[in-house]
Parts: structure tokens; C-alpha cells; sequence
């Protein structure tokens, strides 16, 4: 087996491996398998599946040494590295979502959020409490305040946020995760709670990945095709 076919094998173990870790797979399975497996949950395999198959299919050919029928390129065993190095680590959330994030207290008037809102075009807020993440305010939770005001015939006063707040959706939530969560763990929360039907309205990035701490970053489902992007800009 000559060099770059060597190169080729030891990537093509290193891409099967995460796609078992992306998949819990703990038994071998066919490669096919595994591809249309992690393609379910990852939308970045999902991307590139196809390719993926492919680089099965000269993998049995260069494991059946006397009948090759192809041999790996450079720009070939180039690529297959590419993947198994972008796998094997995925771009942390901070390298794209790090930010200086405003945030609004519980006691805070409505108005001055919904002013922050506008001001920054932002459809989430953070309420942060002693230092604490207690809660996310949304425009939809505004929404849903403002309409139930209107429909009781009221005329719309000065609220505080956490008055407010009780107007959430029920189905929806936020996640904190750590400054060490990648690209991955962000689309996997995202795709988990599609199959849960609930909405996850944002994931907030902390240092140590609890509440107990401000958000250093921010990522929301507009943010899907950036976290995409990010891995994927490296593979095609």
C-alpha cells in the first residue's frame, strides 16, 4: 500500500469512528449505514452524504489490495483529512457566537426591553438576576402579553419584564451550554427539540455552561445555516 493510500485508510477510520460517536454507535455497521444514520441528526453530514458514500466505496476497494480498482489522489486523501480533522473538532461556540450580550432584570419596565429589542434588532433577551440567567424574553412573549391585554378590553400600562415573563409559551425553552460546546452540540440541541416538538428559542453560552452565570454568547435557530456554514466551508 503506497503513501497516500496509507493516508487515505487511517483518515477513512477517523471519519467512521466520529460517525459512531455522532450516531452512539457502539457495534460496527456497515459505512453506508452509519452515513444515513448521523445524516438524520447532523445536518453538516446531511450535506455531504453522498461524498461521504463515495469515499466507502474506494475504501473497499483499497481493502481488497489485489483487485484495486482505484487509487486515492492527493486532492482525494487532502479532503478525507479535512473531515476527519473537522469531526474531530468541530468549531467551539465562541469562536462564532462570543459577544458583548444585553440583557434586562425581572424588574426592569417592559418598555425599556422592548426599546433594547428594537435598538439592536434582537428577538431575545437574556434576564439576568444577581448575576443569574432567570429567564429569556422574547418578542413572541411580548406578543402573547400584548394580546391578552386587548383581548380583556384593557388598555396596555407600564409592565415590569418578570410580569411579563408569565406570558411564555409553554412549549418553548433556552438551553446554557459551556464555552467548550461546539457546532454539533448546538445543532443536536436544535434537532432534539424538533423531535420533541418544543421550541428552543435560543441557547445561551456561558463559561461553565450553568445559570448561575452571564451569557458571554448567543445562538438562535436563525442561526442554523451559520453553524452549518462553519463546518462546511471547510469540506466542499
Amino acid at each position: 500500500m503506497n503513501e497516500l493510500s496509507r493516508r487515505y485508510m487511517d483518515a477513512f477510520k477517523r471519519v467512521e469512528h466520529q460517525l459512531k460517536v455522532i450516531t452512539g454507535s457502539k457495534q460496527h455497521g456497515k459505512f453506508n449505514y452509519l452515513v444515513n444514520e448521523a445524516a438524520r441528526t447532523n445536518p453538516v453530514i446531511r450535506n455531504i452524504d453522498g461524498r461521504l458514500k463515495a469515499l466507502g466505496n474506494l475504501r473497499n476497494s483499497l481493502s481488497h489490495e489485489r483487485h484495486q480498482l482505484a487509487l486515492p489522489t492527493q486532492h482525494t486523501v487532502d479532503w478525507i483529512e479535512r473531515i476527519a480533522d473537522s469531526l474531530e473538532s468541530p468549531a467551539k461556540l465562541p469562536s462564532l457566537f462570543a459577544m458583548d450580550i444585553r440583557t434586562c432584570s425581572p424588574s426592569d419596565s417592559i418598555k425599556v426591553a422592548a426599546q433594547l429589542m428594537h435598538d439592536h434588532s434582537f428577538s431575545q433577551v437574556p434576564v439576568i438576576e444577581a448575576g443569574c440567567i432567570v429567564g429569556l424574553l422574547t418578542a413572541e412573549t411580548i406578543v402573547r402579553w400584548l394580546a391578552n391585554i386587548l383581548c380583556e378590553g384593557n388598555t396596555v400600562v407600564e409592565s415590569s419584564v418578570s410580569v411579563v415573563l408569565k406570558f411564555k409559551e409553554k412549549n418553548s425553552f433556552y438551553k446554557v451550554l459551556s464555552s467548550e460546546a461546539t457546532v454539533f452540540d448546538a445543532l443536536h440541541a436544535f434537532d432534539e427539540s424538533a423531535n420533541l416538538r418544543t421550541d428552543l428559542d435560543a441557547i445561551l453560552v456561558t463559561d461553565g455552561g450553568t445559570s448561575e452565570e452571564v451569557p458571554i454568547g448567543i445562538v438562535t435557530s436563525f442561526d442554523i445555516p451559520r453553524l452549518i456554514e462553519s463546518q462546511l466551508r471547510w469540506l466542499l
